[in-house]
């Protein structure tokens, strides 16, 4: 024994090693493929965010190819022309600072350009900045581009007038545009109309003179951060952070960042990438957001710590499993034990079912004879009545016959008289003396109507014979195929004596096909049922001279008969409801009731025809009892349920 546990535990320790070592290496693939997963997302989330920039800024730029189309149509537009023609694109676009015509005016021209623009703007002039920031009256100069127009209005007065070629870097901007006839972007630049430090550029969109000259142009007025953010979140890409340079721009390139620069975490997780805006290149990188620990996620340190586990559980499946061979074994023999037991006790307990079956059957029968026995004298008086009045008919018509020979006898003595000579005149007054003490007019009378009356009184009490001689026969071991309709009947004939003083019977019997049951159990169920009722209504109606209503209803539904009895009875109590079916259960007096009746009717319905048994009550009106009984006999499940 103790060198087998040896072996066992030099096995487990083998079997540890292994796992751990597998677990390890788990865990490195696991972490080698999360590494892949963070680099292909992050690629991918890197492309869409550049590539939403780029959109945000193409975007941004077709508002001004638009107004520049618009000029080539008009070649005048006064200003709340162009307040209506931008407001859409204003609506539209949140990037969008300002949008502005900016029109070239000789040194010539400046006067009168400026007096015209005072009619809208009394403080109109053309303006510069000058050393210390602020705006002053625009030097003499050969040509100026001032703000013309720009909306919204508000928040960017102090670009109206403005001369863009009075800045280098906006006028950088212009030359470029000039040379390539194409549009161009200025560097970072301060926004006259910015009040705070954020960064901004200007995008410029020649609107050319057939000549090639340059007569005006439109310009796009953005804050950097706020085309930069709305583009960012367009993107949906998570976790990203982004710095944007114009390298080209000199001392201070940076355009926008939305954090700190990557750390020495980010790795070789970083992406670089040009952005075209109007001619400038603006260089994107991107990096994690993130920690490397929080990109690889838990996975890699999950599936170690799973790996691990498993083979913990392994280790100790195996050693329990040692231990609960032996086990096992004793288990085995305990259990051959055990069995031989069992057999002894389940050949007693198939007796003992074979007996509750047999004692079932008996019970079911006791139950129907119980049930004849209780209703024997009403059965008895219902064949009495028609028996004394066919036994008054038979000694009337004994008595009829007696005068009936008599006067026959007398009848053959005048034939023989009047065959001797004798006078007829004679022989007719004691022919009519003889037929008056016979009363021959009365028997001829009533004596059809005597016999007609025995014979009707017969067959009543045939009728009442063959009933009870059905209702009592031993039940059936085969199923029969019958009419419920006739079932019925013969069951109210026998129960005529337990309802005819305290309730009248009303039949709406439906047209009904046979239907395969055993019709003896089924006669015991549904007299078990009419005599409920007839003794609930007897316990309402009392001495009160009433009568109550049993009402029985048959119709053919689906696959199924349905039997209806209902009656006009007190109710049975909610708190009761649930009992009514146990076995021995029973509200009457002691004597009055065994309690079998419903559970008897429950047993036939639902376990022996596969039925359903319901009924619905309430209080003071009555109880209606709903029997389902399957047309054809499947094998099936039954139930009994009840509604308050």
């Amino acid at each position: 024994m103790k060198r087998t546990l040896w072996k066992s535990d030099r096995g487990l320790l083998l079997l540890l090693a292994i796992g751990i070592g597998f677990s390890l290496a788990l865990f490195a693939l696991v972490r080698e493929l999360r590494q892949q997963q963070v680099k292909s997302r992050f690629a991918n989330d890197a492309l869409n965010t550049v590539a939403s920039i780029q959109r945000a800024v193409d975007d941004s730029a077709h508002e001004l190819e638009a107004m520049s189309a618009l000029y080539h149509v008009f070649a005048v537009i006064d200003r709340e022309q162009f307040a209506a023609f931008v407001e859409p694109f204003l609506k539209r676009s949140h990037v969008i600072q300002a949008l502005e015509w900016v029109p070239r005016v000789d040194r010539e021209e400046r006067p009168d350009f400026e007096r015209k623009a005072r009619a809208w703007n009394p403080k109109f002039e053309i303006t510069e900045r000058n050393a210390q920031g602020g705006l002053v009256t625009a030097a003499d100069r050969p040509e100026y581009f001032p703000v013309a127009f720009v909306e919204p209005l508000k928040g960017n007065q102090p670009a109206v007038g403005f001369d863009i070629a009075s800045e280098p870097a906006r006028r950088e901007a212009l030359e470029r545009m000039r040379a390539t006839r194409r549009p161009a972007a200025t560097k970072p630049v301060r926004l006259v109309q910015e009040k705070r430090m954020q960064k901004g550029f200007l995008i410029l969109w020649p609107n050319l003179a057939p000549d090639g000259t340059l007569p005006s142009f439109a310009l796009g007025v953005f804050r950097a951060g706020d085309l930069i953010d709305g583009a960012l979140a367009a993107s949906q890409s998570r976790g990203i952070a982004v710095s944007i340079v114009d390298a080209a721009a000199g001392a201070d390139p940076l355009m926008y960042s939305s954090a700190a620069h990557p750390s020495a975490e980010a790795g070789d997780l970083r992406y670089v990438a040009p952005v075209d805006v109007a001619g400038r290149t603006w260089t994107v990188s991107c990096w994690p957001a993130t920690s490397a620990t929080r990109r690889l996620g838990a996975e890699p340190w999950l599936v170690l710590l799973g790996a691990l586990a498993f083979t913990t559980i392994v280790a100790i499946y195996f050693s329990a499993r040692a231990r609960a061979e032996l086990r096992l074994r004793h288990a085995h023999d305990a259990l051959s034990a055990a069995n031989q037991g069992l057999a002894t006790k389940t050949g007693e307990l198939q007796s003992t079912i074979a007996e509750l079956v047999l004692t079932r059957a008996r019970l079911v029968q006791e139950e129907k004879l119980t049930s004849v026995g209780r209703l024997a004298s009403g059965i008895a008086h219902e064949i009495n009545t028609p028996v004394q009045f066919v036994n008054d008919n038979i000694v009337f018509i004994r008595d009829a016959m007696k005068d009936m020979t008599t006067l026959i006898a007398k009848y053959q003595d005048w034939h023989r008289t009047l065959q001797d000579g004798r006078p007829w005149s004679e022989a007719a007054g004691e022919i009519a003396k003889a037929e008056q003490d016979a009363d021959l007019s009365y028997i001829v009378e009533n004596l059809p109507g005597a016999i007609q009356s025995s014979l009707d009184g017969l067959a009543r009490v045939a009728r009442i014979v063959r009933s009870v001689k059905e209702f009592a026969h031993p039940d059936q071991t085969e199923v029969t195929s019958v009419d419920l309709n006739h079932v019925i009947e013969n069951t109210l004939t026998i129960a005529r004596s337990e309802y005819k003083h305290v309730a009248d019977v009303k039949m709406e019997l439906g047209n009904l096909p046979s239907v395969a049951c055993y019709a003896s159990a089924l006669n015991q169920a549904i007299l078990n049922i009419i005599v409920n009722a007839a003794q609930t209504i007897a316990e309402v109606v009392k001495d009160t001279g009433q009568r109550g209503t049993i009402t029985i209803r048959t119709q053919h539904q689906g696959s199924s008969v349905v039997i209806s009895i209902a009656d006009s009875g007190g109710g049975i109590p909610r708190e009761i409801s649930d009992k009514i079916y146990d076995p021995f259960f029973t509200t009457k007096e002691v004597g009055k009731g065994t309690g079998q009746g419903l559970a008897i009717a429950r047993s036939v319905i639902v376990d022996k025809h596969c039925g359903e048994l319901s009924f619905e009550t309430e209080l003071g009106a009555g109880t209606t009892f709903f029997i389902r009984i399957p047309v054809a006999r499947e094998p099936s499940v039954g139930r009994a349920s009840n509604a308050a």
